[in-house]
């Protein structure tokens, strides 16, 4: 009967912690923000034209620098979510919801690494991943880093479990790793070298697993006109050989840590004291998580996200810690861990650095799906907004043409000369009185802290005219190398 009901106990903590973490990652899915600029314009947006034929192509993508891997699968929820409600932005929160699925591998990873050791540890190492807020943050992001790490946690909790029946899978789940970020190879090869006594036994079926990976990539690209594999070669070759990665911002190899340290503060000292009693079940994944680090640290191009693998391994390892914990100072403490990770999560989660994205893009979004919702003869007009792209098709989620007028642009077209082909005009507030007066309905859409920098003027009516082909936001883009 004990048993029994330990058992019973047992699954609902597991259930209890799943729901838990589906709950947090759906709350995160439900607003729209992105991390950063690549997850609008190099997946959402290759992934809208699929199933609307219209986009913004920037630089990398014209340049072929891209696998389309990613993006075809995106367009599968899209294209459920424009079909269910075409005319609202269901088609991007399906995207969220599919990302959200998606990195409950690392729950589920950490469940599984844990239950190797006891059921404790099952709960413990689920628990953490399953609360901490930057993988709630990452969850729903559309970005090669947070999907990689993902599959990296699914491949890697397979391999060390023993589980040599799923070895195909798990050279299948670690190949996608590799073909969704190429830059995960080094932490992959340092995974699959603790397997090294059963190399003759494991190798060969997790070859198979990854050749099957490279073919699933090497076929989505055929299918878009690509040479299979070819981005991996333009990809290296511009980044790593030609720098153009440097040229967006360059820091020193200690840039990582500090980030670590800025990010967790005085949470860094327990957090790797966990994650290093976590190793000594697992000394491969610690290996892995430093290697990440360092091979990224050597790179001169540094963003955070990069480096989110490190943070997802030192997390299920400090899970694993706690449960160890739990163990060793009896079942009283488990809730006192609780709430310390509850806390410790909280506290992360409204530092600078971590709370300054949660709405990020989001005004950009409304202004652009609000500027869409004009006649269908009409183009959109994007004024002086200093950045270097600022129309998305998949935000818009219509067909109306951008068209730029740039503060840095040597001919400077007057606006006013084409403003009959205009039904909006998207400016920051700055800008509003150099506009013409007839886009009189004016509508502004604010950060979370109160900064606008986007809002959107529109006119009644049909439109006639056309505007300036150069100014075409693709043309323009092409001329302007962005």
């Amino acid at each position: 009967m004990g048993k029994a009901r330990r058992h019973i106990s047992f699954r609902s903590g597991v259930l209890a912690v799943f729901a838990l973490a589906i709950s947090l990652r759906v709350i995160s899915a439900i607003p729209f923000s992105a991390l950063h600029p690549d997850e609008i314009w190099q997946y959402l947006e290759p992934a809208y034209k699929l199933i609307d034929g219209h986009a913004v192509v920037p630089w990398d993508q014209r340049a072929g620098l891209r696998s389309w891997l990613l993006p075809e699968v995106l367009a599968v929820p899209m294209y459920l979510g424009h079909f269910v409600s075409p005319h609202s932005e269901a088609h991007l929160f399906a995207v969220r919801l599919c990302m959200a699925a998606l990195s409950l591998l690392i729950v589920w990873a950490a469940y599984r690494l844990g239950g190797a050791v006891s059921q404790t540890h099952a709960l413990a190492a689920g628990f953490v991943t399953a609360v901490w807020s930057e993988l709630v943050y990452m969850a729903p992001r559309a970005l090669t880093d947070s999907v990689s790490a993902s599959l990296f946690a699914g491949g890697a909790a397979l391999l060390l479990t023993r589980n040599k029946r799923s070895d195909y899978f798990t050279g299948l789940l670690l190949g996608l790793t590799f073909v969704v970020r190429i830059q995960t190879a080094p932490a992959i090869a340092v995974l699959i070298l603790f397997t090294l006594p059963e190399w003759k036994e494991r190798w060969p079926r997790l070859l198979v697993g990854g050749l099957a990976a490279l073919a699933i990539d090497s076929g989505a690209n055929l299918l878009m006109g690509a040479p299979p594999l070819m981005w991996i070669v333009k990809n290296f070759t511009i980044n790593f050989i030609d720098h153009k990665s440097a040229s967006f911002g360059v820091s020193s190899p200690w840039a990582y840590p500090l980030d670590l340290l800025g990010r967790w503060s005085f949470l860094i000292v327990p957090l790797l004291f966990l994650a290093a009693w976590g190793a000594r079940k697992y000394p491969s994944l610690l290996a892995a998580a430093i290697v990440h680090m360092a091979v990224h640290s050597l790179i001169p191009h540094k963003e955070w996200r990069f480096d989110f693998l490190f943070h997802v391994l030192i997390l299920l390892l400090a899970g694993i810690g706690a449960g160890s914990l739990i163990e060793r100072f009896s079942w009283r403490s488990a809730l006192l861990v609780c709430l310390g990770f509850i806390g410790a999560s909280v506290f992360v989660g409204l530092q600078p650095k971590l709370k300054s994205n949660y709405f990020r893009f989001h005004p950009m979004e409304a202004a652009l799906f609000d500027a869409g919702a004009i006649a269908p003869s009409c183009a959109i007009a994007i004024y002086d907004l200093r950045q270097d792209i600022a129309g998305s098709y998949a935000l818009e989620n219509s067909d109306r043409p951008f068209y730029v007028y740039a503060h840095d642009d040597p001919a400077r077209f007057d606006l006013r000369q084409s403003a009959d082909a205009y039904g909006a005009i998207i400016a920051s507030p700055p800008q509003i009185a150099e506009l013409p007066r007839q886009f009189d309905e004016v509508k502004c859409f604010p950060y979370y802290d109160g900064r606008v920098d986007w809002c959107v003027l529109k006119r009644a009516g049909e439109c006639k005219g056309t505007p300036p082909r150069q100014l075409e936001i693709n043309n323009y883009l092409k001329t302007t190398g962005r």
